[in-house]
């Protein structure tokens, strides 16, 4: 019985996440907070297995720690994880380096509108939704023509 009860918690923890994600909650959490809290709730499922197993059978352990295992590394990997083309967006955005030429940075962003605001400043948005424009904004040398600072506004 305690199988259940620790397949069932995985079950619900895995599909609250991928909620979060799919409508782009972890994108304002940010990812490396995302990364603390499935350590955490892998930690959380370790335990909750102990106590559910009674100290009498292993089963129930060895289900918690494998259900943890792929918490924690799911958490890990999230990031990467193209769930909506927002979050094509992001990834595209994240990819732009300090350092790196303007034209490397415009081929990563050729699919979004961009728009110059000032010589050395140009900036790429991305429309989700009526009220929702997500920018990227490059500032770079306009004599060396290298990305020096990036600003990502999600909206």
């Amino acid at each position: 019985m305690g199988e259940i009860k620790i397949v069932a918690a995985g079950f619900a923890i895995f599909l609250c996440a991928y909620a979060l994600e799919v409508f782009g909650t972890f994108l304002y959490i940010g990812y490396p907070v995302v990364r603390g809290g499935a350590i955490a709730v892998a930690v959380i499922m370790v335990a909750f297995a102990l106590l559910v197993s009674h100290d009498k059978r292993w089963a129930p352990v060895l289900i918690g720690i494998l259900i943890a295992m792929l918490l924690g590394i799911s958490g890990w990997r999230l990031e990467s994880f193209r769930s909506s083309v927002r979050k094509e967006f992001y990834l595209a955005s994240s990819r732009v380096k300090v350092g790196m030429t303007l034209t490397d940075a415009r081929a990563i962003m050729a699919p979004y509108r961009s728009f110059v605001v000032e010589n050395g400043t140009e900036s790429f948005a991305y429309r989700s939704g009526p009220q929702t424009e997500d920018v990227l904004v490059i500032r770079y040398d306009p004599v060396t023509r290298r990305v020096v600072n990036t600003d990502l506004s999600l909206d």
